[in-house]
């Protein structure tokens, strides 16, 4: 586990997994399972690293979620998790994210 976030009653965790597949998991009761959320997620041949400040969630519902990775991809949730998309654009490395509504 690289990042963690709470948002309301859902929580999130945010791995690399080291077999070149990136996966966000949630859970809704309190951790006692977990489910992983790979929807449009690299699941192959992606050998990034996540770090602890690599996830971000906007106070919308559903939560808008924000990931990033040390290779500088960004993806980006607008279903609380269920659906993922990567911007369409490569930045350096990505150590810490927020997220502001304006």
């Amino acid at each position: 586990m690289a990042a963690c976030l709470a948002r309301s009653a859902a929580r999130f965790r945010l791995s690399d997994g080291g077999d070149g597949a990136l996966k966000v998991w949630r859970t809704r009761d309190r951790g006692r399972t977990w489910r992983a959320l790979t929807q449009s997620l690299p699941q192959k041949d992606l050998y990034v690293g996540v770090l602890r400040d690599a996830m971000a969630a906007d106070p919308l519902t559903p939560a808008g979620l924000y990931m990033d990775t040390t290779g500088g991809e960004l993806f980006y949730s607008a279903n609380d998790g269920d659906d993922w998309e990567k911007l369409p654009a490569s930045f350096p490395r990505i150590t810490t994210l927020k997220v502001w509504l304006v």
